[in-house]
């Protein structure tokens, strides 16, 4: 992991980092002024140039985590962990002071098992009900759709709008017998600014969703 202070213009490896360690995803944090957050390789942490690097507790024994999204506020945190054999999503709604696991096999809980990838997009503004929107595309373990989903009440339940299996799946390259799975690789969601209740999924090809 590079910092540079410059624009761009120099660039100095972050004290700390192990050029062996994998590096996943990087966040600004919309309310400190040079806090980063970095998800990868054991566990979520923190850095700041003043402060270095910082651990950040999630729930249970997290060995890897691959992506992480910020609200606006810096209040709600959403992150893919894999623990105890599943993906993981857990959420803070107190700036990553502490966070739940709000994934399952429940009705209401968005799924943590057969999934290769999953990636989050956080709406810019919060929806009519005062919560932020979370996002969420999950990909199979063979890089095909499992399912897009949308919280809106700060991660707590999910309901999903766009089922795997058919004939949506915007990770797929190719048609007919010639198809390639994509979605381990290639996986974007993102909010609309301007619209909390849209969302953009990306993969081979790019969509969006309007409630």
């Amino acid at each position: 992991m590079y910092i540079s202070t410059d624009f761009g213009g120099t660039w100095t490896p972050v004290t700390g980092f192990s050029s062996s360690q994998a590096i996943l995803e990087l966040q600004a944090d919309p309310i400190v002024a040079d806090k980063i957050w970095v998800a990868g390789e054991n566990s979520l942490k923190t850095y700041t140039p003043a402060g270095g690097i910082q651990n950040v507790a999630l729930s249970g024994s997290v060995s890897r985590v691959y992506d992480v999204k910020i609200s606006s506020d810096g209040q709600v945190i959403v992150a893919n962990c894999y623990a105890s054999g599943a993906m993981q999503t857990q959420v803070s709604t107190n700036a990553g002071a502490s966070f739940t696991v709000v994934s399952g096999n429940g009705a209401t809980q968005i799924p943590q098992s057969s999934i290769g990838r999953i990636e989050y997009g956080m709406s810019f503004e919060k929806n009519d009900a005062g919560y932020w929107n979370i996002f969420a595309g999950l990909v199979q373990n063979g890089g095909t759709l499992k399912g897009v989903y949308i919280s809106e009440d700060h991660g707590a339940t999910w309901t999903q709008i766009a089922p795997g299996g058919g004939s949506f799946d915007p990770y797929l390259s190719g048609s007919g017998t010639f198809t390639s799975p994509q979605g381990i690789y290639d996986n974007v969601v993102a909010g609309v600014p301007g619209y909390p209740d849209r969302c953009l999924i990306g993969g081979i090809d790019l969509y969006e969703w309007n409630k």
